[in-house]
């Protein structure tokens, strides 16, 4: 049986982060509809031409690596020139491997501009002190429009996950101690955002991509209506909605033609 084809589905730059043209930006996306969450995974949406399955990671993922980096342009809510920030109620001390204190040692500056609050303790731990404010349960609470600037207008407590709380609970000292920890694994295996290699903007937009991959809502997330819609909303306004910063399409395609051609009604 012929399947049906994936028309408009994004393709996977080989380096989306060094690729000028990606990095000025994409083609814009037309208002969506939402109509309900497929195996908590994909959004089930209808747009002008047909139906449209939304990754819910990849375009959160988007959606946070783009306001990390207006944030750092805007020096907004994170101190001098960074991201928001959520404080932790009990700050962790976190004891480094050798990769992972030389990995924060080349990028703490990006990551005190991504919101990672961190203080020294010796040559191999860290007391996290505060995390970006879209980690986990605050990842939910972007995407249930709740943060500053969000487009969503929702309500408290509009999206919930599997695992991780409601989108009102603060982020545990456990939470953003995994989170770092990934970031670092993650830097550590490339090195194009650490270091003196690459330019600066393009170190730095690395790092935000790690920051934003690993804080955002994840496949498993059950969301409602309110925090689907926010999330679409948040997508649409995305300069580059198509894809997530690491190239992965945010969106498949489905033209309303090829279902009419399936139904036999063509």
């Amino acid at each position: 049986r012929r399947a049906l084809p994936a028309a408009g589905a994004a393709q996977p730059a080989a380096d989306p982060i060094a690729d000028p043209q990606r990095r000025a930006g994409g083609r814009r996306l037309a208002p969506l509809r939402m109509v309900g969450q497929l195996h908590r995974t994909f959004i089930i949406a209808e747009g002008e031409g047909g139906l449209a399955l939304v990754d819910q990671h990849a375009a959160h993922e988007r959606v946070v690596y783009e306001r990390l980096l207006a944030a750092r342009g805007s020096g907004s809510s994170g101190g001098a020139g960074g991201a928001a920030r959520q404080p932790l109620l009990d700050p962790p001390l976190l004891q480094l491997s050798a990769a992972e204190a030389a990995v924060w040692r080349e990028a703490a500056e990006r990551l005190d501009a991504l919101g990672f609050e961190l203080d020294a303790w010796g040559e191999d731990a860290l007391r996290l002190r505060a995390a970006p404010a879209v980690g986990e349960r605050g990842a939910l609470r972007l995407a249930a429009g709740l943060s500053t600037g969000g487009a969503g207008g929702g309500k408290a407590g509009a999206a919930s996950a599997s695992a991780g709380g409601g989108a009102g609970e603060p982020l545990s000292a456990a939470e953003a101690e995994r989170w770092l920890r990934e970031v670092l694994a993650e830097l550590a295996a490339d090195p194009r955002g650490r270091g003196a290699a690459g330019r600066e903007a393009e170190r730095f937009d690395r790092v935000a991509a790690s920051v934003a991959c690993h804080g955002s809502v994840r496949r498993g997330a059950a969301l409602d209506a309110p925090a689907m819609t926010a999330l679409l909303r948040q997508l649409e306004a995305c300069e580059d909605p198509h894809s997530c910063p690491h190239g992965r399409p945010t969106m498949v395609e489905i033209a309303a033609a090829d279902l009419l051609r399936e139904f036999g009604r063509a």
